[in-house]
């Protein structure tokens, strides 16, 4: 009964472990691919609300210039700012600034007057079309949208600016991936329970039918047993195979022992002839 039970939990456990090994490496590579396609629709997701909130600052700053006021000359638009980095909690800040990158408006009203070093945005201005930069600072990346503005005389002397945290991206990935895996833990302990049950079904069960029959031969010695497995898969044909082989091994010892009487009768009367 023990071997039975070894083999029983050999077998349905080798399957397991070769079904889960087989399955995580398959949900490994996708979820890595998951992973790049959602970081780049979340990445392009990001970009297009970017550029839509410099869009609409730009349009308020429009607004103003088209009256022919100088940037230079506006009052209180750092209000417009702080407004846009409110509404959104992914915005880190929004600004204006001229072509040397000098902070003219921000939503922090303390940063008036620092520059933004960095020659990413630079060429950005320079190059008068609406983009996104992706810059590496530490501690973190940030993603910078810039959006070069004309002023009176269509000089494109000023620009929107509009940052937000690469973190973002990374964060809503992770929520995504921690919600996969989640997913995943949950179908695949019901698909293991469904292979387990699947398993002893049609195979261990069937198997350990056939191993019982075979060694309650061995230890009875009788022919008449047979292996009670139906099903027309591999291991039924398997089982029918078996008991065809008892049923021809119970014909051929029957056979036998009916010739032994024959011979034994025989023998008995030849004796029983010479004595007479």
């Amino acid at each position: 009964e023990s071997d039975t039970g070894n083999m029983r939990f050999s077998i349905r456990w080798k399957i397991l472990i070769l079904f889960a090994g087989t399955l995580l490496v398959a949900a490994a590579v996708n979820l890595a691919l998951i992973r790049q396609v959602v970081r780049n629709d979340y990445k392009t997701a990001l970009d297009t609300e970017l550029m839509a909130y410099g869009n609409n600052l730009a349009s308020q700053l429009s607004r103003i210039t088209d009256l022919g006021i100088k940037v230079e000359e506006i009052d209180q638009f750092d209000h417009l700012c702080r407004e846009i980095a409110f509404k959104n909690e992914n915005i880190l800040e929004a600004m204006v600034v001229d072509a040397a990158g000098t902070i003219l408006f921000h939503n922090n009203s303390s940063l008036h007057g620092r520059r933004l070093d960095n020659e990413s945005i630079a060429d950005a201005l320079r190059g008068r079309t609406a983009c996104v930069v992706s810059i590496r600072q530490q501690p973190y990346s940030m993603y910078y949208a810039v959006l070069p503005h004309s002023g009176p005389g269509k000089d494109s002397t000023y620009g929107i600016v509009i940052s937000a945290p690469a973190e973002i991206i990374d964060a809503r990935v992770r929520n995504l991936i921690w919600k996969c895996n989640m997913i995943f833990v949950i179908a695949f302990g019901i698909t293991a329970l469904l292979l387990l049950l699947g398993l002893n079904t049609f195979l261990t069960a069937p198997l350990s039918r056939i191993l019982g029959t075979i060694q309650t031969l061995v230890r009875s010695r009788n022919l008449r047993e047979r292996v009670r497995v139906h099903s027309r898969d591999e291991i039924g044909q398997l089982a029918g195979a078996f008991n065809q082989m008892l049923e021809d091994l119970q014909q051929s010892t029957t056979s036998i022992e009916n010739l032994n009487r024959e011979v034994e009768t025989r023998r008995r009367a030849e004796q029983q002839a010479q004595l007479a």
